[in-house]
């Protein structure tokens, strides 16, 4: 299996947190791995076969050749079906907003084929990167596609959700949304209709993504002896809460999960970089 992060350069390093692309032999078998929310929007462009995806309520679903896949708060199952080969676009949590032309709340918890999104103009883009012969290439017809979809949003709006986010993401007594309200002097009803809009998910939904991903990263090291110790350090009041969301988020209880992290190749380095922290 090969697997790469890269950073994007240029105007859109501002917008994107970073590309992935997998790419598995049939040789190698079918692979399964379980998908944890990120609190971040994505798009996939498989160039060779699809994945299928198995989601918590245990239907089943292959997905299109090009995704646009919103904020999720649940867990998903996706395994390979013979010779696969994706690249992805994984973008900052506060700026995908400024390449699609509706709430983003519309795709919460859901991914969508991006011909639903872009009609037939992304099949073209589909078929490029199916032909393109090399890694370089693919990143270039994704980036051109998204400096054509490329919109800003009204500068004000923009600077706040960046700010409340990076907020979250650094200050450990962000624990609601009314300190986002309190501290950017907004009302909580209109905080949640910009989240919604411009994020994908309200505040009190990213928020809560984020302490279960800096808790993940924290159980990611070794230096962790207790699971409730490392629970409380990151923000959660009690046990059966911890457990609770852990579930939610993953199908798994914060043991188990430590357990499946202990066979997973997957470094601390790497999850951070993922999940944007």
């Amino acid at each position: 299996m090969y697997f790469k992060f890269i950073r994007p350069g240029g105007f859109l390093s501002q917008y994107i947190n970073h590309y992935w692309v997998m790419e598995i032999d049939a040789s190698e078998g079918n692979i399964r791995e379980r998908i944890i929310p990120k609190g971040s929007v994505e798009l996939m462009f498989h160039y060779k076969k699809p994945f299928v995806v198995t989601h918590s309520d245990n239907h089943t679903t292959i997905q299109p050749t090009s995704i646009l896949s919103g904020i999720s708060n649940s867990y998903s199952d996706v395994s390979t079906r013979g010779n696969s080969g994706v690249i992805a676009v994984s973008f900052n949590a506060w700026s995908a907003c400024c390449f699609f032309g509706f709430p983003l709340s519309k795709v919460e918890n859901d991914s969508v084929h991006l011909c639903d999104v872009f009609s037939n103009e992304i099949k073209f883009v589909e078929e490029q990167i199916g032909e393109a012969k090399n890694l370089e290439t693919r990143i270039a017809i994704i980036e051109k596609f998204l400096y054509a979809r490329f919109t800003p949003v009204p500068t004000n709006d923009y600077r706040l959700i960046r700010e409340c986010i990076r907020q979250i993401k650094s200050n450990e007594e962000i624990q609601h949304a009314h300190h986002l309200s309190e501290n950017f002097d907004i009302s909580p009803r209109k905080l949640e209709r910009k989240f919604s809009a411009y994020v994908g998910i309200s505040p009190k939904q990213f928020i809560r993504i984020e302490r279960f991903k800096k808790t993940i990263l924290a159980m990611s090291t070794s230096e962790i002896t207790s699971l409730t110790g490392c629970a409380y350090d990151n923000g959660y009041f009690d046990q059966s809460h911890f457990i609770k969301e852990f579930k939610t988020f993953t199908g798994y209880t914060p043991s188990e999960y430590r357990e499946q992290l202990a066979n997973c190749s997957t470094s601390p380095t790497d999850m951070a970089r993922e999940f944007d922290l």
